[in-house]
């Protein structure tokens, strides 16, 4: 009796090419999947950097406008409270906190706000203090100033009469939303993993751009708010404070006049009222 054997020799099975081939294609297969993971590992890692540097800006931005409402507050009128620097990108003012006639340059009742281009940050100084960081990663802090009739104040810094004239400043932050784009494959290592991987990366990064929203792609988001402080644009009148004779003037008789003038000086009596 004859047997037959489990291999014959009609029989054939893979080359040694041909694994070679699939095991390639394989690994590209997988470099790709894991090019597909890193990619949208670091947009999500992107996106979260932006939405920190927006909460960062728009903190710095809140505070400011809030405490700009309290420039020139001057209960007694004779702190001579208000804007002391109106730069495009540098704000100085005071205000009589306690109310005692007098503003104490020392304290708490002047601040100014800067940007320091080096270190990308909104910095708060008060009085004779450290400026302090209050917003990180800026790439551009900008003030404008409009007088009460809604036109702008140009010519920056403004001088003493002009500033005299600011009812309204608006306040320009741009958080820097720029992002480093590069890979993390090693090609020039010779290994055949590291190159697919590199190329498959750098072919989905070549995608991925090209779906970016343009503005991620060019970093600019500029942040914007205007603030009214209630107490500047008064000239001063120099009447009393009111009291019982009623020769104060303005709301409550503090010696202040609100003022809605085309033309100014610093001489109240020289203000020419183009309002009907």
């Amino acid at each position: 009796m004859r047997f037959r054997t489990a291999f014959t020799k009609d029989e054939t099975g893979f080359t040694v090419t041909e694994l070679l081939v699939t095991i390639t294609a394989s690994l590209i297969v997988l470099a790709a999947l894991g090019a597909i993971f890193t990619i949208q590992n670091r947009s999500y890692s992107a996106q979260e950097r932006i939405v920190v540097a927006q909460e960062n800006a728009r903190a710095a931005l809140q505070l400011m406008t809030k405490e700009l409402l309290m420039a020139g507050y001057d209960p007694t009128g004779n702190a001579d409270a208000g804007i002391e620097i109106a730069d495009a990108d540098v704000v100085q003012f005071t205000w009589d906190k306690n109310g005692n006639g007098v503003v104490d340059t020392t304290g708490s009742e002047r601040i100014k706000y800067t940007l320091d281009t080096t270190a990308k940050q909104v910095r708060r100084t008060v009085g004779s203090g450290t400026p302090q960081p209050i917003g990180e990663n800026i790439q551009s802090l900008s003030f404008s100033y409009y007088d009460s009739d809604g036109n702008q104040l140009t010519g920056v810094p403004l001088s003493d009469a002009q500033k005299a004239r600011v009812t309204r400043v608006v306040v320009h932050v741009t958080p820097d939303l720029s992002q480093a784009a590069g890979s993390d494959g090693n090609a020039g290592e010779g290994s055949i993993v590291l190159w697919a991987y590199d190329g498959a990366v750098r072919a989905w990064e070549s995608v991925s751009e090209l779906l970016t929203p343009p503005a991620y792609a060019t970093g600019d988001r500029e942040l914007r708010d205007g603030v009214t402080p209630p107490n500047l644009g008064k000239r001063r009148t120099g009447a009393d404070t009111g009291g019982g004779s009623g020769s104060g003037i303005g709301p409550s008789g503090t010696g202040y006049q609100t003022v809605k003038d085309d033309t100014w000086s610093e001489s109240s009596s020289s203000s020419s009222s183009s309002s009907s």
